[in-house]
């Protein structure tokens, strides 16, 4: 039996199905089994349908199981809501308009994440105390994001609001990070520095990620650990030396029928 101490997250035998008693009733993920350690950086491919999106729904809370358990650290959360999850929990969407409040500015979204999953009364906003601490974070993304503190964030590039929105996920230093696709909808060059960012922002606080990518480069060279799923269950788990050992083709042939 697993130590629950030393895993973070852990899914047993997770089932989903979406349309239930319909004539469109599929299940999605299909007896689904991950067990993730403290410190594990996952990268998460595999073909559409795979079940990637339902799997990280699952984690998140959107999606409750239909049979099967998500524990956290060994606490059953498998019907516990998004909004009571986001005390551990964090996300990072593919598209850089979610996760951040368009009107209010750069400075005041971080202070929105550093509030993230605590009880908030009626106190003074104390961002001013805050704006050196933001000002050194925001420098640490490299792409001028910390000149536009005071900018409305509907006014920033792709880029740097998608930068803004990984600082504002791991601000707290969640026990789970979830990076779903958040490179997608950038341009290469944009799309290479932000990953450089998260690799070593993820190796300095010790995070424990999963990442889902459809750049098999991506899935190969970040991370400790890799996952291919496949019509809902996961169909190649390696990681460190095995994982290294790993090339693109060997990947896609896991892909033929």
């Amino acid at each position: 039996m697993t130590n629950s101490k030393q895993v973070v997250l852990e899914l047993r035998n997770v089932s989903t199905i979406v349309n239930r008693n319909t004539p469109n009733q599929t299940k999605i993920l299909k007896g689904l089994n991950l067990t993730v350690y403290p410190g594990d950086f996952i990268t998460v491919i595999g073909s559409n349908g795979a079940g990637k999106s339902t799997l990280f729904n699952t984690i998140s809370g959107d999606i409750s199981p239909d049979a099967g358990q998500v524990l956290h650290y060994g606490q059953d959360i498998s019907h516990d809501s998004v909004e009571k999850r986001t005390k551990f929990l964090s996300r990072v969407f593919q598209d850089p308009k979610m996760g951040t409040a368009p009107r209010m500015s750069v400075a005041e979204n971080l202070l929105l994440a550093a509030k993230r999953g605590k009880r908030r009364g009626l106190r003074f906003r104390n961002l001013r105390s805050n704006k050196e601490h933001f000002q050194k974070l925001a420098t640490s993304m490299g792409n001028g994001l910390a000149q536009r503190l005071d900018t409305p964030t509907e006014n920033l590039s792709g880029g740097q609001r998608q930068a803004l929105s990984f600082l504002m996920a791991t601000l707290n230093r969640p026990d789970i990070l979830l990076l779903d696709e958040h490179t997608a909808a950038l341009d290469p060059k944009t799309s290479a520095g932000l990953m450089e960012q998260t690799s070593q922002t993820v190796a300095e606080q010790k995070l424990t990620c999963l990442m889902i990518t459809h750049h098999m480069e991506d899935a190969l060279k970040y991370g400790n650990r890799l996952l291919v799923l496949h019509d809902g269950q996961i169909t190649l788990d390696v990681r460190d030396a095995d994982k290294d050992k790993m090339t693109i083709q060997q990947i896609m042939e896991l892909f033929v029928d």
